[in-house]
This record gives C-alpha cells, sequence and structure tokens, in this order.
C-alpha cells in the first residue's frame, strides 16, 4: 500500500529520530540535548509529528513524556526505519568500494546450516559482504524484528511462536534437529554402544548456558528419568569452545546439535557416542520480516542456498 502523499511530504528523517530517542529518554529536554536542538524546537517537532499522524502520540505529564499505544507503535517502526537508513548509508559506500550489497544473518553459534549457505553465497557472489550475528534465538528475533537483520536461522520452540509480534515474521521449516553427546576420539566412552543417559551422569561436562535449547533439553532427559541433571565443570556457548576444552581434556563430555557434531566426526575432532536415544531438539527455522525486504534479491538467493544446504545436511 502507498504512503499518503501528505506524510510522504512533510514526514523528515529529524522526525524519525525524535521519535527513536523518544522510546529513550523520557523528557524532551533529554531528546533535545541528543538531538542538538532547542527545547522549544524539538516541541515543534514532536507537534509536527503528532499532527502529521492525527492525535497525541505522547501523554504529557510534570515528570516528562510517556508514549502511548499508538506512539509506541510509531517508535518501534520509526527505530526500523533509522536502522535501514543506517544500513542504506552502509550499501551505498559498499557499492562505490565495488561490493554488491550487505545481507546480515542471525544464527546460533557454529550453526552449521546458516555457515555453508553463507560460503555458497560468497562463492557465487565475491562482492557481497555477509554480517552474521551470532547468540540466542530470542535475542536474534527481538533483533530481527528491529530491523537488525534481514533473517534469522535457529529452532523454533513454543516460546518463541508465542512472541506477540511473531505474526510480523515469516517462518520456513528447513529441517529437524537432535542433540548428540561428543567426545574425544580417545575417550573409553567412544568403545561403548548404546549408551545410557544415567551412565554419564558423574561425567565432566560443558554445557551450553541453562537459557539455551540444547540445554533444556538435556535437563529435560535427566529429570524424565527421575534423576538431577549433571553439574557442568564449564558453561559455554560456543561449539568452537566445547571442542577445545574437550580435545585437551579439560571436560570429557559435550553437547552440540547432530549436524555439528557430525561435521566435528567427520573432521576427526570429536567423536558422537552412541546413545541409547538422541532426543528431539525443536526444528531449525528461517524467520525473515514480512515486510518488504530493502534487499529481496540478495535475500531471496541465501534462502534458496539455505534450504539446498539444509536439505544436504538432512540427507547426509
Amino acid at each position: 500500500m502507498n504512503m499518503p502523499t501528505s506524510l510522504v511530504r512533510r514526514l523528515r528523517a529529524r522526525h524519525l529520530e525524535l521519535l527513536q530517542i523518544l522510546g529513550e529518554v523520557s523528557t524532551v529536554h533529554a531528546a533535545a540535548k541528543q538531538m542538538n536542538l532547542s527545547q522549544p524546537a524539538t516541541t515543534r517537532m514532536l507537534r509536527e509529528v503528532e499532527e502529521m499522524f492525527g492525535g497525541q502520540l505522547f501523554e504529557r505529564s510534570a515528570r516528562g513524556i510517556a508514549a502511548n499505544r499508538s506512539g509506541a507503535a510509531l517508535i518501534a517502526r520509526a527505530a526500523i526505519l533509522m536502522r535501514e537508513l543506517a544500513t542504506i548509508e552502509k550499501e551505498v559506500e559498499l557499492e562505490r568500494q565495488g561490493q554488491q550489497g550487505l545481507l546480515r544473518v542471525g544464527a546460533l553459534s557454529g550453526n552449521l546450516n546458516a555457515t555453508l549457505a553463507v560460503a555458497q553465497l560468497l562463492k557465487q557472489a565475491p562482492a557481497v559482504q555477509v554480517s552474521i550475528r551470532e547468540g540466542q534465538i530470542n535475542l536474534l528475533i527481538a533483533a530481527l524484528l528491529g530491523g537488525e537483520l534481514d533473517c534469522v536461522v535457529g529452532p523454533i520452540t513454543d516460546e518463541e511462536l508465542r512472541n506477540p509480534r511473531i505474526d510480523e515474521l515469516r517462518l520456513e521449516r528447513l529441517v529437524e534437529d537432535s542433540m548428540a553427546v561428543v567426545a574425544s576420539p580417545k575417550s573409553p566412552w567412544c568403545k561403548r554402544r548404546r549408551i545410557k543417559w544415567g551412565d554419564l551422569s558423574g561425567e565432566r561436562w560443558i554445557l551450553p548456558p541453562p537459557e539455551s535449547v540444547l540445554r533444556r533439553a538435556f535437563m529435560r532427559v535427566y529429570l524424565e528419568l527421575g534423576m538431577s541433571p549433571p553439574e557442568h565443570r564449564v558453561e559455554a556457548l560456543s561449539p568452537l569452545t566445547t571442542r577445545s576444552l574437550i580435545t585437551q581434556n579439560t571436560v570429557e563430555l559435550g553437547l552440540l546439535r547432530m549436524a555439528h557434531a557430525k561435521e566435528e566426526a567427520r573432521l576427526g575432532g570429536l567423536k558422537v557416542l552412541s546413545m541409547v536415544s538422541e532426543p528431539k531438539l525443536p526444528p531449525l527455522a528461517l524467520l525473515a520480516r514480512r515486510a518488504p525486504s530493502l534487499r529481496p534479491m540478495l535475500l531471496d538467493r541465501f534462502i534458496k542456498l539455505l534450504k539446498d544446504s539444509s536439505a544436504a545436511i538432512n540427507g547426509g
């Protein structure tokens, strides 16, 4: 839908900047200071914004101002537009340097699906620049909704599906996932078959943080067995840290996603233990905003490569 002509003609980037700042401070005086404007000029600008959008957006009081529901929604959109403007500025600079665009991807640390897709994208389009942000899925989704990322690759749990803004995103299921226990190839556990989870309760573990999908699945396994989950000797999110500490014999066992664990085994760094069960994890999915992307061709190209890499991993 086209933006109303009057709004296009009147709305300026400084209006968006003011809205973004008012999402962070609680007084016009503080906003004016950040924008290097006088307080009367900032007040006039705020009045212009409210006139453009046809009503009051902020509640005034002796303590300052606070956005009402309409104002809060507008602040969120203004913040996205300001981030997109910053991205456009960076992309123009990249074009001047001979680059062909910027793709911002969010993924869990060591996500093999995203890594393979990025590698293929850069082979096909060497002039493209890719920014990968690693982190917990809930933080990555918040960054995606805030316009800081173009897409996210990660597990979709019931908690994420309860996000009140989930309808703003399109989700595409990529591949099923499960949990793997890994050890050094020299570990005596590698000679065992169909190992029971209870047998590993006394070992030295490196485990991901409690809020991670892997850790929650790990704890659920032991709780369903009526046992207390093993304590960790080291807690770390990075699969690289897991591999490093296991190979140095600092810890005995670690947890990885099955696809990543198989890749480590293929490279010879770690072995995947033969467990009596391989607990399922939430499926990996691609998330992108439903709103039109500023980089539709680049994003679509990456999504296709991501689906291809996920199919190859699943088939392997």
